[in-house]
């Protein structure tokens, strides 16, 4: 519901009575309020949870890699190498254990630049994303609404579009524009997966509530522009051509009346 100076306004019926700017709330219910919040809170964590989402919707497109790692030690005993195994080597592109899971993934079709990337999880060290301050404030400043969210126009963009495609097709796209040698079957199969992960499901509520705050937004300063030129009546009625001389002859009868009453009373 969106309330314009603390009383519900439907956009249809809002009167244009005020010459100041009205304060324009989102009013959400806890529950609701607890969904926006915790969709707010999730898109904090986008990289992280897309990332794990990556990973996990991989696998589900491409089962046959889940124990690739497992497969490329098992060969590597078996071709008695006597070398030294260890995890961090995979995502390493100068070792055996690396190339030998390039080459599993060569069998299914899929293209090194991919290897590549699935492969660097085993790496040492690895980069964690922090949330820019400014959302984590903005994060803050929406709980502390508690599900009155103002929207005029100086308010802050609450939610802002991801600027993302959720759909399979837009997804699919998107992995063959990080992974040029991708093909777009394979990309397909993937993003099938990756679509149906809570980060998707996510990045969609986000666009969902962007769109819902920018229509409040726009019905606010709809409501306040009508509100700057109220049309008030005018209360003082038209002036009337007829009316001075209509005075005038009832002051001319008044006067021969009391003329002829004076004549009677001192010269009769």
């Amino acid at each position: 519901m969106l309330t314009c100076g603390g009383f519900a306004v439907p956009a249809a019926h809002a009167a244009p009575a005020v010459q100041t700017a009205q304060v324009c709330t989102v009013e959400l219910d806890t529950e609701e309020f607890l969904k926006a919040t915790d969709t707010a809170h999730r898109y904090l964590e986008r990289e992280e949870r897309l990332s794990q989402d990556r990973y996990a919707s991989f696998l589900a497109a491409f089962p046959e890699l889940a124990s690739v790692e497992t497969d490329v030690r098992r060969r590597i005993r078996d071709e008695e190498l006597g070398i030294y195994l260890a995890n961090e080597h995979f995502a390493d592109p100068s070792t055996i254990e690396y190339r030998y899971a390039v080459e599993r993934f060569a069998e299914l079709g899929l293209p090194e630049d991919v290897a590549a990337w699935y492969l660097s999880r085993h790496a040492p060290t690895r980069t964690n994303v922090t949330p820019p301050m400014d959302e984590i404030e903005k994060y803050h400043a929406l709980v502390a609404t508690k599900g009155h969210i103002p929207v005029g126009a100086e308010d802050q963009a609450w939610f802002i579009h991801t600027g993302l495609a959720t759909d399979t097709a837009g997804i699919a796209a998107g992995l063959q524009e990080r992974f040029p040698q991708l093909t777009a079957p394979l990309a397909q199969r993937w993003a099938e997966k990756l679509a149906t992960t809570p980060t998707y499901d996510n990045f969609r509520a986000v666009d969902a509530y962007a769109e819902r705050f920018e229509a409040a937004r726009h019905e606010c300063k709809a409501q306040n522009l009508a509100g700057a030129k109220p049309q008030v009546p005018d209360l003082q009625p038209a002036a009337s051509p007829g009316w001075p001389l209509i005075t005038g002859i009832v002051m001319l009868l008044g006067l021969l009346g009391y003329g002829a009453f004076a004549y009677v009373t001192f010269y009769a």
